[in-house]
C-alpha cells in the first residue's frame, strides 16, 4: 500500500488502507488510542481513489484460494461437476436474508434446497438453480 500511497496521493500507508476499504463499500473500524491517530484516520475519508489505484491494490493484495478453488476455477473440472451445464447456472449475486437455518450466506430459495434433515452444516446448497 506505501507504493500507491506515495505516488501523488499524499497519503500514508494507514490512510490508503482506509480509504480503500472505504470504497469497497465497508465501513472500516477505526482504533486510534491519540488524537493525532484519529485525525490521521479522518484524513482517509476524503481521500478519493480512482479506479487504477483501487485496481493495484486489489492485484497486491490477493491471496490464492488454493485447493479446492483453484481446481473448481478450471474450465474442464467445472464442465465434469455440471455435466457441461455450468452456464446454466444462475448463481446469486449478493446475500439478502439469512437462511432458514439461522445461518448467513447466500439465501437460497425453497426450489433449491436438498437434505435438509441433513443438519444445518449440509442442509443447504451454496449453487442457484438451473435455466
Amino acid at each position: 500500500m506505501a507504493g500507491v500511497g506515495a505516488d501523488g496521493i499524499g497519503a500514508n500507508p494507514g490512510q490508503v488502507a482506509i480509504a480503500w476499504v472505504s470504497a469497497k463499500g465497508v465501513l472500516p473500524i477505526l482504533g486510534p488510542r491519540t488524537r493525532a491517530q484519529l485525525d490521521e484516520n479522518l484524513v482517509a475519508a476524503t481521500l478519493k481513489l480512482d479506479n487504477d489505484h483501487i485496481r493495484r491494490l486489489d492485484e497486491v493484495s490477493a491471496v490464492p484460494l488454493g485447493y479446492p478453488h483453484e481446481l473448481f476455477a478450471a474450465a474442464d473440472q467445472r464442465a465434469t461437476m455440471t455435466g457441461n451445464r455450468w452456464g446454466q447456472f444462475e448463481f446469486p449475486e449478493r446475500t439478502v436474508a439469512a437462511n432458514p437455518d439461522g445461518r448467513t450466506g447466500p439465501a437460497v430459495p425453497e426450489q433449491w434446497t436438498i437434505a435438509r434433515d441433513n443438519g444445518p452444516s449440509r442442509g443447504l446448497l451454496p449453487y442457484a438453480g438451473v435455466k
